[in-house]
């Protein structure tokens, strides 16, 4: 209290549990703490993703998360927070205002139950890697935040136009490598 500095407890298992249900017992916990609006009041085109596995300071990490955010851009949706994606926390702390909550795959029971008592109803989605896996997660992500189909298949159409010479590139320099 004296420092003003946020200090909880987290209810992690330790040796009982695995280094992913410790990360979720983080989010869960950190979740708990915030002050939820009603849904109606939230703004409409803003996401947030819960659940990436952000363990290092490092370009690649914020490359994808830069990668995911743009993504989402693509479809009409800010991404204001990413948990935990190593920013401060005041920006985690927008996860409230966003009207859909992404949970990638390492946001698991504790994480989801946490945001169901705050109200949220949030989206199951699995992770964008490679072309299809990419077009997959966008039509979802789509479909479930109320983006127009159109929107997002001419949004991929783009993104395809966009690599496809260089991954036509990248196949004939490593074909049989």
């Amino acid at each position: 209290e004296k420092t003003g500095v946020h200090v909880v407890h987290v209810d992690a298992r330790n040796y009982d549990a695995d280094l992913w249900e410790g990360y979720d017992a983080c989010m869960a916990t950190l979740l708990a703490r915030q002050t939820w609006p009603a849904v109606a009041e939230t703004v409409a085109d803003q996401v947030a993703i819960v659940g990436y596995p952000f363990d290092r300071a490092e370009p690649d990490h914020t490359g994808t998360v830069s990668e995911l955010r743009r993504l989402l851009y693509g479809l009409g949706l800010q991404a204001r927070a990413v948990w935990l994606a190593g920013e401060p926390y005041a920006t985690l702390q927008q996860i409230t205002q966003a009207r859909h909550i992404i949970l990638l795959p390492w946001a698991q029971k504790r994480t989801e139950r946490a945001l169901k008592k705050a109200g949220r109803q949030p989206i199951r989605a699995g992770l964008p890697m490679g072309l299809d896996g990419t077009a997959r997660w966008l039509r979802h992500v789509g479909r479930e935040t109320g983006v127009d189909a159109g929107r997002v298949d001419k949004f991929i159409r783009h993104e395809h136009s966009r690599v496809k010479e260089l991954f036509e590139l990248a196949h004939r320099k490593l074909s049989g490598r």
